[in-house]
């Protein structure tokens, strides 16, 4: 299995990432899982952490954890439109 690289989370999303999470990278090209946790208070408040799970280059889910308990899930398919 392909692995994959910080650097390319980096393209992505900006180098700036890194200075605002702590970021776990797991998976492989097929199947990997993101996860960005906030390194500020501040920003703690608001949530513990973010999962993102993709696929190559589609992203599939995005789920965010608030400190409350509260649990918010997306789900990302592909619209009419890219048929």
């Amino acid at each position: 299995m392909a692995q994959i690289e910080f650097d390319s989370v980096s393209k992505v999303y900006g180098d700036g990432t890194q200075a605002v999470y702590a970021l776990e990278l797991t998976g492989s090209a097929d199947r990997w899982r993101l996860v960005l946790t906030p390194k500020h208070a501040q920003l703690g408040r608001l949530f513990e952490r973010i999962v993102i799970r993709g696929s190559q280059a589609d992203i599939r889910t995005i789920e965010l954890d608030q400190p409350d308990g509260d649990h918010s899930e997306m789900v990302i398919t592909r619209s009419s439109l890219a048929r």
